[in-house]
């Protein structure tokens, strides 16, 4: 009888125990089949995050480009108010060269500072930036950070002002070429002198006296009889 009995006892606990094992067989399927959609849930993450940064490298790569900066102009360029030569860098009357990016990104060039002021005044849209040569250096510099410097020289539309990077570039200009009777200057005071300019170059259009860019073709575009600028400052350096 009590044999009996423990071998009954003894096979409930057998079957217990068999019955607990596939429960944890069982759960741990159920386990793993619901921990693979979690890992491909990551996976599939992971693949949008990589795309969504690679949009973003190349939003940021194309504002790089777009962000204002400032080109050399080539001899194909002519200026876009006056339709004159423009003078490049290692020309005579490079350093009076000016440019503008427009808000779309396109290059401008300008042969003298009075005609990147004149053209800004038909545009709809503000330049997104402005930019002249350091008469010292011919590097571009900033055109509202410059400072002007009124002297007699020769500048190609006959504006006679230099542009500094820095103010004590212009102060060291004026004081190394006193023949030059050069003085500080303002940029409203070009604004001032080139606006006249513009008024009168649209009456004469008004009254069709001229077409478009013809104005300054009787005017002396800075030249010396041999076409070369000849500013007695250079000479002194």
């Amino acid at each position: 009888m009590k044999k009996g009995l423990t071998i009954f006892i003894c096979s409930i606990i057998m079957l217990s125990m068999l019955a607990g094992c596939g429960g944890a067989d069982h759960a741990g399927e159920k386990s793993g089949q619901a921990a693979a959609p979690v890992e491909g849930a990551a996976i599939s993450n992971t693949g949008k995050e990589l795309a969504s940064q690679s949009t973003e490298n190349k939003t940021q790569s194309k504002q790089e480009l777009a962000a204002p900066h400032a080109e050399e102009p080539t001899h194909e360029d002519l200026c876009a108010f006056c339709q004159m030569k423009i003078y490049l860098r290692e020309e005579d009357m490079g350093m009076f060269t000016a440019q503008m990016q427009t808000a779309d990104g396109q290059h401008l060039y300008f042969d003298d500072v009075g005609c990147l002021l004149n053209y800004e005044r038909d545009m709809k849209e503000k330049p997104a930036a402005s930019w002249v040569r350091d008469y010292s250096t011919l590097e571009w510099v900033s055109a509202k950070d410059s400072t002007p410097v009124k002297a007699e020289i020769k500048t190609p539309m006959k504006y006679g002002y230099a542009l500094f990077a820095t103010q004590d570039a212009a102060k060291k200009f004026v004081s190394d070429n006193q023949a030059l009777k050069g003085k500080e200057a303002t940029w409203k005071e070009i604004d001032e002198i080139s606006h006249q300019r513009y008024l009168k170059r649209k009456a004469r259009m008004k009254n069709g006296g001229m077409h478009n860019g013809s104005m300054n073709k009787s005017m002396d575009h800075g030249s010396n009889g041999d076409g070369k600028h000849k500013s007695e400052d250079k000479h002194n350096k």
